[in-house]
């Protein structure tokens, strides 16, 4: 398992760069070939991926971040490194993360390649693992504290006895409302109850 190279970049191609480490030239794909330059020291936080038909394809992130998330991407049923380098180019680590975490759909859809039954496809099978690398400490940025909340709100009212299409339902509706500039669980978790009292009503 190859886990960094540390090397010269002697090429760079549209999606890929050719790293030179220890006399060895190694072809890497990366999310964005424009953070890379011939006659770059770069220290490249690496994946060997092994298709079965294209046999092996090395990836590599100058951010050990973008691999979590990477990987994470590529845990999903149906989503492969293609799908994974475009989801880490058009949008940050954090900001994918927080959108799953936040269930936002248009968000994962902006990414070319992924359309809305796909977005629904990639929350559904990551939010837990998503809403894990969060509660380990993994900085999602601006977008991360809304995200969290949201998690905080959807686990407070599993507590309660709702029902998973409830919970979801209230969380569309928090979603659908301007994001506050310092969200806090108390007043959103009241507009969440309110919100699922008046739909038991009707």
């Amino acid at each position: 398992m190859i886990d960094r190279l540390e090397g010269v970049v002697c090429h760079v191609d549209e999606q890929y760069v050719v790293v030179q480490a220890g006399g060895i030239g190694f072809s890497v794909l990366v999310p964005d070939v424009s953070r890379f330059s011939v006659g770059q020291t770069a220290l490249v936080h690496a994946y060997l991926h092994w298709n079965q038909e294209q046999g092996p394809s090395l990836f590599g992130f100058l951010d050990g971040r973008d691999r979590t998330v990477f990987l994470l991407i590529i845990s999903c049923p149906g989503v492969g490194p293609k799908l994974g380098l475009a989801a880490l180019k058009q949008l940050s680590a954090g900001a994918f993360v927080a959108a799953i975490v936040a269930g936002d759909i248009k968000m994962l859809s902006s990414v070319s390649g992924i359309g809305a039954r796909k977005a629904e496809n990639i929350i559904v099978h990551l939010k837990n693992k998503a809403a894990d690398l969060v509660g380990s400490g993994f900085e999602v940025g601006a977008q991360g504290a809304w995200a969290r909340t949201l998690t905080e709100v959807s686990g407070a009212l599993e507590g309660l006895g709702y029902q998973p299409y409830e919970v979801s339902s209230a969380l569309n509706f928090l979603k659908e409302r301007e994001a506050p500039t310092d969200p806090s669980v108390a007043p959103l978790l009241k507009q969440a109850l309110s919100f699922l009292s008046r739909q038991r009503s009707v």
